[in-house]
């Protein structure tokens, strides 16, 4: 039981160890250079950080006639990926595997103050939507979500 608990302790620190390194791995892009690659791209850019597979998917058959649409499974990449393709519109999960959605958001918004991030969450009790909002989001899609609710944040 020792080991166990031991182990558990150990697998929680390097967790925590690789939250704290996904955070803080931005890029030195500022927020000039971001708007800067927004103006110039033909097609508005949409990215998706949402670790279940199935709604990713549905994200992109649902937008990519018009939208170039990048989507991503973790926080990992999440940082890097967000500062060199600057999407017009981020739908961000909550509850990701790494780093949750709400630490995400604020890391972008300061890296971005003009990121447009809508938060997904099968989970829409009011503290979740009032927390995403305070921390910087335009607004909130509960799933499942439609091809409707999704078109209304991105116009």
């Amino acid at each position: 039981r020792e080991i166990l608990a031991a182990k558990r302790i150990q697998e929680e620190a390097l967790a925590e160890q690789k939250r704290k390194m996904i955070l803080d791995a931005a890029s030195t892009k500022d927020a000039a250079t971001i708007a800067q690659q927004r103006s110039m791209r033909e097609r508005p850019e949409v990215m998706i950080i949402e670790d279940d597979v199935f709604s990713r998917k549905l994200v992109d058959n649902l937008l990519h006639k018009h939208f170039h649409v990048t989507g991503l499974g973790t926080a990992d990449e999440a940082l890097d990926t967000y500062t060199r393709l600057a999407p017009d519109v981020l739908f961000l999960d909550i509850n990701l595997p790494d780093v949750t959605g709400h630490e995400l958001l604020e890391r972008i918004v300061t890296l971005d103050p003009n990121a447009y991030v809508i938060m997904l969450s099968g989970n829409s009790d009011k503290e979740n939507i009032f927390k995403a909002m305070n921390k910087g989001a335009k607004g909130f899609v509960g799933k499942p979500f439609s091809k409707e609710k999704l078109l209304q944040y991105i116009e």
